[in-house]
């Protein structure tokens, strides 16, 4: 009897700590880097998840700020489905990284000039009409941006 009584505690306990898991919710990140609304608690006990994705977000990890990465890998609490998902997009409208600029393609000038006397050709200062100046390193945006089509 006694051990009967102390099978039924025990999954009383268990089944109690699932229920109460699985009435919160957190925004994460899933194994793909993806950010979503999640149903349960960060974290696996003896290999089983304690959470499953609850909503798939389009917006990916690498398009956040650094400082919200960091706060979305720990995962954000939530005491409901509509808070998390107001927190997702909250996450999604001001912590997205703007996108890079893209860079002009490099050309190249061609020298031009008059010949000389002796048939040697001497270069001007400006270059053939339609020709582009050659671009060098420019700037390709804040060192914080993301790549377009990702």
């Amino acid at each position: 009897m006694i051990l009967v009584i102390l099978v039924a505690l025990l999954g009383g306990g268990l089944w109690g700590g699932w229920r109460d898991t699985q009435s919160k919710y957190y925004v994460g990140v899933t194994p793909d880097g993806t950010i979503a609304v999640f149903q349960g608690i960060p974290g696996t006990i003896a290999g089983f998840d304690l959470s499953t994705v609850n909503y798939l977000s389009n917006t990916r990890l690498d398009d956040l700020t650094p400082v919200a990465q960091d706060k979305v890998k720990e995962g954000i609490p939530a005491g409901s489905q509509q808070e998390a998902r107001a927190q997702l997009d909250n996450l999604a409208s001001l912590y997205v990284l703007p996108l890079c600029p893209t860079a002009p393609p490099s050309s190249t000038v061609t020298p031009t000039g008059s010949p000389d006397p002796n048939g040697a050709v001497v270069p001007s200062d400006s270059p053939t009409p339609g020709a582009t100046t050659p671009t060098g390193n420019l700037p390709t945006g804040p060192p914080e941006c993301r790549q377009a089509g990702r």
